[in-house]
């Protein structure tokens, strides 16, 4: 791999239009502060790798390749109204309508509504359903299927998780549509305690749950979620965590471990091969 002087790389980021912050240039690998000249108000980073990949640029100016009709679009999509005649960036709250609650204005920026968030009336009321147990057509009893209806209650702490990080993935530090919420506790493990700590066993049967049961479940599940921290991460990142350090006991320390290895390099040859 050929390596570039400090000059080199800063004459880089001067002809897109970028201004260097950093003082030294250590490696590709490593990422480096940078601003826009047309956002001085927003200091960003990325790697120099990414960067003459052409994978980063600056978050402000490609927050706008969506055009108006494009992102209206998105909203018919999903069976939504776009209130809005403009748009600006995709951090941007937009109001709309669903048509499932029309007498309701809704607040949501581009980027949750394409990380599968939507109408929070819709939202309570599939929460409210969840409740009924066996009612639910979702509900195929088990521990498992509990474990996915139980997934429900995540949607809020996802979308308050995505705004802290400011959409970006924790790793890369890009803006994508495909980022996933990691848990720094596994989600079978936060399960596990709630049905502990509320001394209810993994029953084979829906019917095994009263509606009370279940609902003091979820709520719990809920707490248990606004008490760990969540990480967005790009897809094919979140994936190469796992395949590392498995689902099961899965820990904060263990993140900042894998970053650090990231950040270094140290998964490259492997990311090629599970991207080909």
């Amino acid at each position: 791999m050929r390596k570039y002087t400090y000059d080199e790389v800063k004459q880089a980021f001067e002809e897109k239009g970028y201004e260097l912050l950093e003082q030294e240039y250590v490696s590709t690998r490593v990422k480096m502060r940078f601003r826009c000249l047309i956002h001085p108000n927003d200091e960003q980073c990325t790697t120099f790798d990414n960067f003459l990949r052409g994978k980063t640029g600056c978050i402000c100016c490609s927050g706008k390749k969506y055009s108006i009709d494009e992102v209206r679009l998105e909203f018919e999509k999903r069976g939504y109204q776009l209130l809005e005649t403009s748009y600006k960036n995709s951090t941007s709250k937009m109001r709309y309508k669903c048509p499932n609650h029309p007498e309701n204005i809704n607040l949501i920026v581009l980027y949750a509504l394409l990380n599968r968030n939507g109408c929070p009336h819709c939202y309570n009321e599939t929460k409210s359903k969840w409740y009924s147990g066996n009612k639910n057509p979702n509900w195929n009893g088990g521990i498992t299927s509990l474990s996915q209806a139980l997934r429900e209650c995540t949607k809020n702490w996802k979308y308050t998780t995505l705004i802290k990080f400011d959409f970006r993935c924790a790793v890369t530090g890009e803006r994508t549509d495909d980022l996933q919420i990691h848990h720094t506790e596994s989600f079978a493990a936060l399960r596990d305690e709630v049905l502990k700590e509320l001394n209810f066993d993994k029953r084979i049967s829906k019917n095994d749950y009263t509606v009370d049961e279940l609902q003091s479940i979820f709520n719990r599940l809920e707490q248990k979620h606004d008490e760990i921290i969540g990480i967005p991460l790009r897809k094919h990142v979140h994936q190469l965590f796992h395949k590392l350090y498995g689902r099961k006991n899965n820990t904060l320390e263990q993140f900042h471990i894998f970053k650090s290895r990231w950040d270094k390099g140290e998964f490259d040859e492997q990311l090629k091969l599970d991207l080909t």
